[in-house]
């Protein structure tokens, strides 16, 4: 029923209110939880009211001469998880495995039930110890005629009978076991609440049903023979997809494609460090890898020669890169790369301006000019051109030009040409650092990625594109033939 209710009405609010209207155990608490209800959704109320008679899922409505007030399936379920094994054979064969299966399971219970004292199993005697739990918290007043007037912790209060056995809660009589209402008027009683259980649950009653025992048969060998004609098989009439094996089961329960009630939801493995065979690091492989050399990997290996983990080392970059940017400063660190990229730029185009200079002494003078222009600090004498130049060149001015200097404005070579006071057709780049392009110098395939690339080819049964020492790629024979 719950199944067809949450269709329209998921949520686990409403779960939990057509539940408490199903373990209602009197009309008068089946109604109001109905009107919670109406209030809450009307369209779930609407729903429950078109469902089929309460008698058939609420215990407020359940006869009383059946002594049960179970509302899930329990029993079936666990029926259908032991046969799930015998299903798939023979019909002889399946006949045998489930009699051979309840053979063991009524003499297992017998003898178990032997060993148990007290009138009542061990299970029930576990629920009426948790619901003496629960009558701690009610008090009793005996009218002094086998009444009691119990009240709980909240203001609710119901009557109970001991000698009939009753409450005007109404689960007494409806499950055949004392309530908290009733264990705490006999706990006032000195009474013991396993002697007032319904007869279905006694002891002795379920060593009389566990008598009809199964008895054991030979083998299909010592049969006797037949003189009725043999049957043969039935006609197969297989039809179209996959025959099923597990039944259908809900959305939240878990599902096993395995189709075995015992199978466990599939865990995670343990978390494996990761080692690279060529450095012996761990947080990478050997395809992204960054140390080639060996004297790059013999540097690595000392940096964790202490023992202690390097987060920058083990994941395969530096510790610059490592270091979390936010959005500014990436913009700030890119631009800041494609400056050095120009002034490196400018730099070489003033060596090469230095060398016509050494040939035409005449515009030394010029230079001499410009340099003055632009504000550069040039330690040492500036009347020497080629010290100058030198000084210029070294880091500290590096640093200092990069701050004056203004990025260079790349053009295409392609790019057309136009006159003075003509407009340029093409559109006008973008000034916002964050989208320019960065330019990205094409590199060498490392060994690890061109063996990467030859097991893959090797894989489709086409011959490697690369040779990597001695070992060019082969084939597995699992690839498609070319």
């Amino acid at each position: 029923m719950y199944r067809n209710f949450k269709k329209k009405h998921p949520g686990q609010i409403l779960k939990d209110r057509l539940w408490s209207i199903a373990i209602a155990t009197t009309v008068e608490l089946y109604e109001a939880e109905l009107d919670d209800l109406k209030e809450y959704d009307q369209l779930a109320y609407a729903w429950v009211k078109r469902a089929p008679p309460p008698q058939h899922w609420c215990k407020a409505f359940f006869p009383h001469h059946v002594k049960s007030d179970m509302l899930v399936n329990n029993l079936c379920e666990t029926f259908n998880a032991k046969i799930l094994e015998y299903r798939d054979l023979p019909i002889i064969g399946m006949m045998e495995g489930i009699r051979e299966y309840l053979m063991g399971r009524i003499g297992d219970r017998a003898a178990w039930m032997k060993k148990c004292p007290g009138a009542v199993g061990p299970t029930i005697k576990e629920l009426i110890e948790e619901r003496a739990k629960q009558s701690r918290k009610w008090k009793t007043v005996a009218n002094g005629d086998g009444g009691y007037q119990v009240k709980g912790p909240k203001g609710e209060q119901y009557a109970v009978y001991v000698q009939e056995r009753t409450c005007t809660c109404n689960l007494w009589q409806v499950s055949g076991l004392p309530c908290c209402h009733s264990i705490a008027a006999l706990h006032r009683m000195n009474e013991d609440p396993c002697m007032y259980t319904d007869g279905c649950y006694s002891r002795e009653l379920f060593l009389k049903i566990y008598e009809n025992i199964l008895y054991p048969i030979s083998g299909k060998a010592l049969w006797p023979t037949s003189t009725n004609p043999v049957l043969g098989p039935p006609i197969p009439c297989v039809q179209a997809g996959r025959p099923r094996k597990a039944r259908r089961k809900d959305v939240k329960e878990n599902r096993s494609h395995s189709g075995s009630q015992n199978a466990t939801v599939h865990k995670m493995k343990k978390h494996v460090v990761m080692h690279c065979r060529n450095c012996g690091l761990a947080g990478h492989n050997r395809a992204t890898c960054k140390a080639q050399d060996g004297a790059e990997t013999e540097h690595l290996r000392q940096q964790n020669a202490t023992g202690q983990p390097n987060k920058f080392v083990a994941s395969g970059c530096s510790e610059e890169d490592a270091v979390p940017k936010s959005r500014e400063e990436s913009v700030m660190h890119e631009s800041g790369e494609q400056n050095a990229e120009n002034v490196d730029v400018e730099v070489g185009n003033f060596f090469q301006q230095y060398d016509n200079i050494a040939v035409q002494p005449s515009t030394l003078e010029g230079a001499q000019q410009s340099m003055e222009g632009a504000n550069v600090a040039a330690e040492g004498d500036t009347s020497n051109p080629t010290e100058m130049l030198r000084t210029i060149a070294s880091p500290t001015n590096k640093r200092q030009i990069r701050k004056i200097k203004t990025p260079v404005r790349r053009t295409r070579p392609d790019a057309p040409r136009t006159k003075i006071g003509q407009k340029d057709p093409r559109p006008a780049a973008s000034t916002d650092n964050t989208q320019k392009r960065v330019v990205q110098k094409k590199r060498k395939l490392t060994d690890a990625e061109k063996g990467a690339i030859n097991a893959n080819y090797a894989y489709l049964g086409k011959k490697p594109p690369f040779k990597v020492g001695n070992w060019a790629g082969r084939s597995f024979g699992r690839g498609r033939a070319t």
